[in-house]
């Protein structure tokens, strides 16, 4: 039996998707991703469809050749409650006869007929890579459903809970990855080139290394802006404004931010920093009636850069060094010491410029299963 779907062509889709919007054919639909809902449910939305609906329990193994009832078209509302592990489905829709296809299928409910049930995870947009599904969905709030004898939860009226014992607080993170692409990509041109290039920057060398993308961040296509003419974008608002990226960064359970404090010679060590983390500047230090803003993560609203650790001092292995984009000439750094501004002249801390004897930082350490500690260039 045939599941009817593929994600083979999704990226000619999404290609189509932004012409027909420029034509004014469309409007927000390309901004329907993953979002938290109210009632303990993960919002997503059918993607290369048709995709049957395999009706049962959550304890239920979901299986191709189990009874189906709906057949959701691409855009279909399915409101996930967890995922469990089923039949490896290849990104046509069929059985995969030798194991390599994705075994995950999401448990939840079909918005436009009120239907439960199962449907592959092929035909959904939860932005995951094959091999990590369970993990990667966890990390958006969809738990396992308890298939197993080695998963327990209860069920309580219609969502299927999992003991928060379960969730991982480490995922799999790709630090080389991201480093490859920060070193590459550091001294390119954003486009466009404003004050919240930092932000991109970040966001990009994030799921270079394979953080976890959902509707609320999200570096694929967005949607079609005029600006100065009809300019695809890229990236939700939470992938280029940095307080939002940080806050949401901070709610995610495989994150730690952890305030630097104000920055002085005797606070320039991270000893927790790792390549691919990132570094978050306050720059003046005060909020808008020029008082002293606290360092703690109360302030986070008031971040205004970002910077990504790509290596470390050769003469002291917890003094990080980090890249970035700006909005200066030349617009990136492809590496400088992390309190270090070699454009000033002469180059100094940067608590030594003007208006910045107050400024502080946060670290956002990405909790790796494997925390690797690579020196940069490597």
């Amino acid at each position: 039996m045939k599941l009817v779907g593929s994600k083979i062509v999704a990226r000619v889709a999404l290609a189509i998707l932004a012409i027909a919007v420029a034509l004014g054919a469309m409007g927000a639909a390309a901004s329907r991703t993953a979002h938290a809902a109210a009632n303990d449910t993960v919002v997503h939305h059918v993607i290369n469809g048709p995709w049957f609906l395999h009706p049962g329990n959550p304890t239920d193994t979901p299986s191709i050749n189990s009874p189906t009832s709906d057949l959701m078209q691409t855009g279909t509302e399915f409101d996930v409650q967890c995922v469990a592990t089923g039949d490896p489905i290849t990104p046509d829709g069929n059985l995969a006869t030798d194991g390599n296809g994705d075994s995950a299928w999401e448990y939840g409910t079909n918005a436009e007929t009120g239907d439960t049930g199962f449907v592959s995870d092929q035909g959904l947009d939860t932005q995951v890579t094959q091999g990590n599904e369970i993990a990667q969905l966890a990390a958006q709030g969809i738990l396992g459903c308890g298939s197993d004898s080695s998963t327990t939860g209860t069920q309580t009226g219609s969502t299927y809970v999992q003991p928060a014992a379960t969730v991982p607080i480490f995922i799999s993170y790709d630090r080389n990855a991201a480093l490859n692409w920060a070193t590459a990509n550091a001294m390119v041109a954003p486009t466009p080139t404003n004050v919240d290039a930092c932000t991109w920057y970040a966001s990009q060398v994030l799921a270079a290394g394979g953080l976890p993308q959902d509707g609320t961040w999200n570096t694929g296509f967005y949607d079609i802006e005029v600006n100065n003419g009809w300019q695809i974008r890229y990236g939700t608002d939470t992938a280029w404004i940095a307080p939002q990226l940080v806050e949401y960064l901070e709610a995610q359970p495989y994150v730690e931010v952890e305030p630097l404090g104000h920055m002085n010679a005797g606070n320039n060590d991270i000893p927790d920093a790792r390549v691919g983390d990132i570094i978050a500047y306050v720059w003046n230090g005060d909020d808008s009636n020029g008082n002293l803003l606290p360092t703690d993560l109360s302030s986070v609203p008031y971040i205004e850069h970002l910077s990504v650790v790509v290596g470390f001092s050769d003469s002291n292995p917890e003094y990080p060094l980090v890249a970035e984009w700006g909005n200066t000439t030349p617009t990136g750094y492809p590496n400088r010491g992390w309190t270090w501004s070699e454009r000033m002249n002469p180059p100094r801390y940067l608590q030594q410029e003007p208006g910045q004897k107050d400024m502080f930082a946060y670290l956002i350490h990405i909790r790796s299963d494997d925390d690797l500690n690579i020196s940069a260039g490597n």
